[in-house]
């Protein structure tokens, strides 16, 4: 079985600190999984971040991770809470993305 890891992190603040909105965010990520029948092997949630290990390709996890991030950050907005991830950066110029691992981006797939 193929297995990829999605994290997301904040890097300004604490948003997972609180175990409510911690188990709204792991709550989110099981529905998510369920939804899409994606099997969750393992999930580690920190004060500022969640990881979870998925039983599918790199390109699934990081599908899931963006859909992770949407939810969650608009879940926040109906909370009247900042977002607890931060906005992709913009294209500059647009669809110009260094694939050399240049880019240390908001969303890290692990291998």
């Amino acid at each position: 079985m193929q297995t990829s890891v999605a994290k997301l992190s904040s890097r300004d603040s604490l948003p997972l600190a609180d175990n409510r909105i911690r188990g709204v965010v792991i709550a989110a990520a099981q529905a998510i999984a369920e939804r899409f029948g994606v099997q969750i092997l393992k999930l580690q949630a920190t004060d500022n971040s969640i990881e979870v290990e998925l039983g599918a390709s790199k390109l699934a996890a990081i599908g899931f991770a963006a859909e992770l991030r949407r939810v969650t950050n608009r879940w926040a907005e109906t909370k009247n809470l900042p977002h607890f991830w931060p906005d992709p950066p913009p294209e500059d110029p647009p669809g110009d993305f260094p694939f050399d691992g240049s880019y240390d981006g908001w969303l890290k797939p692990s291998d």
